[in-house]
């Protein structure tokens, strides 16, 4: 469990710099081995989906 929390919580911190990154490219950076486990860890530990909250982010 660690593992993925640490991951997400790196990919959250791409997210927030809003670097331009397709989520997939965030995934896969992020360690973890196919887009749809980081959408479903992510949306698990952050209680949103990771493209839902990039989106929400840039529009601030």
């Amino acid at each position: 469990m660690f593992l993925n929390e640490y991951r997400i919580g790196h990919a959250k911190i791409m997210l927030q710099e809003n670097l331009g990154l397709a989520i997939d490219a965030i995934a896969f950076q992020s360690g973890f081995p196919s887009v749809q486990h980081f959408n479903s860890k992510f949306t698990q530990l952050k209680g949103i989906a990771p493209l839902a909250l990039g989106n929400r982010l840039s529009i601030k």
